[in-house]
C-alpha cells in the first residue's frame, strides 16, 4: 500500500506536467483602437494570401499584414459589415452596398460595386454575411440574399426575412427570422 502511494505521488505530477505541455498554445495579441486607427467595432474577419488579415470595421475595411494597419474605404464610406477574401478578389458588404476589390499581391486595387447592377430595392439593408458556394458568391442581409456568379448579379427568390445563411456539408441553408430552416436548391 505504501509503495503504491509513493509511485502515484511521483507519477501524478509527472503526468500532469506531460498533459499541460501537450496542450496547444496560441499567441494572442490584443490591438487597441489607437493602434489600428479605425472605429471601435469590428464585425467580420477574413484571411487572405500571405496571411493578410482583412477586417470589416465601422470606419471601413482594415488590412493588416502582421506589422502595419491600413484603412481602406469604399466610395460611399459606409460601415463595413462583412468581408470575404477569395484569392484574387476581396468581397465586402455594407449599408446598401456590396461589391469587391480586385486584389494584386494582397493589395486592394479597383473597387467594383455589384449592388449598382441589380434591379432589386436594397434600401436600408446591411449585408452581414458573404459565402462562396459552387462558384457563386452570396451576400446576405436580413431582407434579401443576392448572388454573383462572376458575370451577373441576381436575387435569391425568398419571401421571408433572413436571420442566417450558412453552408453545411456543401449545402446552403437559410434560417428565417421567427421561422424555419430552408435548403437552397437551384437558387430558390
Amino acid at each position: 500500500m505504501l509503495k503504491a502511494t509513493r509511485i502515484s505521488v511521483v507519477t501524478l505530477p509527472l503526468l500532469l506536467v506531460n498533459l499541460a505541455m501537450s496542450q496547444p498554445t496560441f499567441h494572442v495579441t490584443n490591438y487597441i483602437r489607437s493602434e489600428y486607427g479605425a472605429g471601435n467595432q469590428n464585425w467580420d474577419l477574413s484571411i487572405g494570401g500571405n496571411r493578410t488579415l482583412y477586417v470589416a470595421n465601422n470606419s471601413g475595411l482594415l488590412k493588416f499584414n502582421g506589422a502595419n494597419w491600413q484603412l481602406i474605404h469604399i466610395p460611399d464610406k459606409t460601415i463595413m459589415r462583412s468581408v470575404f477574401c477569395d484569392s484574387s478578389k476581396l468581397y465586402v458588404g455594407s449599408f446598401e452596398e456590396f461589391g469587391y476589390w480586385d486584389l494584386e499581391n494582397n493589395e486592394p486595387r479597383e473597387y467594383h460595386s455589384l449592388s449598382k447592377l441589380i434591379n432589386v430595392n436594397i434600401e436600408n439593408q446591411e449585408f452581414w454575411r458573404i459565402i462562396k458556394h459552387n462558384k457563386k458568391v452570396y451576400f446576405q442581409s436580413f431582407g434579401s440574399i443576392i448572388y454573383y456568379d462572376g458575370e451577373m448579379v441576381k436575387p435569391l427568390e425568398i419571401s421571408f426575412p433572413v436571420l442566417f445563411l450558412i453552408e453545411v456539408n456543401n449545402q446552403l441553408y437559410i434560417q428565417a427570422i421567427n421561422g424555419g430552416i430552408y435548403r437552397v436548391a437551384n437558387d430558390k
